[in-house]
């Protein structure tokens, strides 16, 4: 008889076997990665540990080399060969996702708005820290 459990990807106990925490494997993946846009953080292997999450075939052959097993003994399940991935995933409606798609952009434009005022606010600092070391050394 097959449990819930029985569905779930091995990666937790892959993960609990070598003794890593969460975090421990989102970094060996990371350090482990040719590509400077790998970003794994724990909550990703949470939710990929519970079946929450899909995994793209780029982490799939990751997570793979960093827990040295075949990407078959994540036991996550797969597209058939030549399936795309859909655009947009089943029971994710296209309209949620833009609204989360703009609100993480509302986000970024705000730390960018942040940072410059912040460039701003440095740059008047420098020129008058160099303008009173001109008047003291002057």
């Amino acid at each position: 008889m097959s449990t819930h459990t029985d569905r779930l990807p091995r990666i937790r106990g892959l993960r609990i076997e070598r003794g890593w925490t969460q975090r421990e494997l989102a970094e060996r993946m990371i350090l482990r990665s040719d590509d400077p846009q790998v970003a794994v953080v724990a909550d990703v292997i949470s939710k990929w540990e519970r079946g929450e999450k899909g995994v793209s075939a780029r982490y799939r052959a990751l997570l793979a080399a960093v827990l040295g097993v075949s990407t078959d003994e994540l036991g996550l399940p797969g597209l058939a060969r030549g399936q795309k991935k859909p655009a947009v995933p089943p029971g994710e409606p296209a309209a949620d996702q833009l609204r989360a798609a703009a609100s993480a952009l509302r986000v970024a434009l705000d730390h960018v708005e942040r940072a410059a005022a912040l460039q701003d606010r440095a740059s008047e600092i420098c020129k008058r820290a160099d303008g009173e070391i001109d008047s003291v050394g002057g």
